[in-house]
C-alpha cells in the first residue's frame, strides 16, 4: 500500500527536529504573550523578543553549532517548523525570529571565521538584533538594479545609497548590507558588508507598514567599515544573497500556514527543504 503524503511528509523531519523547533516556540507562548503586553512600541515587542528567544534556546536554530546552534549547520526543514509554530501564535513573533535568522545568514554563508566569532554567537544569545539591508526604494529587491555603492578607500569601504523596506529597521544591531563595488556604466558587482548601527554615516528612517512590524529606510552617507566587515570576496555578493534566500524562502510559506492551522502539518517539510544541504 503506498505511504500516505503525510507520513512522507513526516519522514522528512526528525525528533529532535521537532523538540528544538515546534516544540520549543510552542512551550514560549506565554512569554511571548507577556512581552507583546508589556511592550511600548512594535520595535520594543520584537527586541524584547528577540532577548527571550535567545534566553530559551530558540534562536539557537539560526546558527551553526560551532557558534552556538543546536545543529551542524542551519536547517531550513527547523526554520520551518519554528515559523510554523510562531506564524499560529504570533505574527510579531514570527518576524523576531525570521529576521534574526535573514539578517545573519549571510554571515553563516559566506563571513570570514573572525565575523563568524564576533557576530553569530551574539545573535543566538539575542544579544544582538539582526537586519537584512538588501531591498532599495525604488528596487523592490531585485539585485540588478542595487544602487548602493561600497567604494573602496585604503583599508576600508565607503558606503554611498539608501535602502527601502528594512525588517528590524531603527531597531537593530548589525546591518547586512548590499552594495555595488563597480561603477554605474560597468557590470554592477555586488559585494556584501556588515555595518554595526552605530557606524557614523549611517540613519534610519520609520516607515509605517500593514502588519505592524517595525520597518524602515537606512541611509549611508559617508559610512565606512573596514575591509574585515566585507562578507566572502568582493563581487560575491549575489551568490551568497541568493545562498542566504535559498535557505528562507520555504520558511515563508511555513509562517503562512501557521498564520492558518494551529496543527503541525509540515506542508512546506517536503522533498525541497529536505534536499536543502544545512548551511554551515
Amino acid at each position: 500500500m503506498p505511504a500516505s503524503s503525510s507520513s512522507i511528509e513526516r519522514a522528512f523531519v526528525n525528533d529532535a527536529c521537532i523538540k528544538a523547533a515546534w516544540d520549543a516556540a510552542a512551550a514560549l507562548a506565554g512569554q511571548i504573550a507577556q512581552v507583546e503586553a508589556a511592550a511600548t512600541s512594535p520595535g520594543d515587542g520584537v527586541t524584547g523578543l528577540v532577548r527571550a528567544f535567545g534566553q530559551a534556546g530558540l534562536l539557537s536554530l539560526v546558527v551553526p553549532a560551532a557558534y552556538g546552534g543546536v545543529f551542524h549547520g542551519v536547517r531550513s526543514v527547523a526554520l520551518c517548523l519554528a515559523r510554523e509554530r510562531l506564524g499560529y501564535m504570533s505574527p510579531l513573533a514570527d518576524d523576531a525570529l525570521a529576521m534574526q535568522a535573514l539578517g545573519s545568514l549571510p554571515i553563516t554563508v559566506a563571513g570570514s571565521s573572525t565575523l563568524r566569532r564576533e557576530w553569530l554567537p551574539m545573535v543566538a544569545r539575542g544579544d544582538v538584533v539582526a537586519a537584512l539591508a538588501l531591498s532599495e526604494p525604488d528596487g523592490k529587491g531585485e539585485l540588478g538594479v542595487i544602487r548602493t555603492t561600497a567604494r573602496r578607500d585604503g583599508s576600508e569601504y565607503v558606503l554611498e545609497g539608501e535602502k527601502g523596506f528594512v525588517s528590524n529597521a531603527g531597531i537593530a544591531d548589525l546591518y547586512t548590507v548590499f552594495a555595488a563595488t563597480e561603477t554605474a556604466g560597468k557590470r554592477r558587482r555586488l559585494s556584501a558588508f556588515v555595518v554595526p548601527a552605530d557606524t557614523p554615516g549611517l540613519a534610519t528612517q520609520d516607515v509605517r507598514v500593514l502588519g505592524g512590524h517595525p520597518t524602515g529606510r537606512v541611509r549611508f552617507r559617508g559610512a565606512r567599515v573596514p575591509e574585515r566587515a566585507r562578507i566572502g570576496a568582493e563581487g560575491e555578493g549575489r551568490s551568497i544573497a541568493l545562498g542566504a534566500l535559498r535557505c528562507f524562502r520555504p520558511t515563508v510559506g511555513a509562517a503562512a500556514i501557521g498564520c492558518e492551522d494551529p496543527n503541525p502539518s509540515f506542508l512546506v517539510v517536503d522533498r525541497y527543504t529536505s534536499r536543502q544541504p544545512p548551511i554551515r
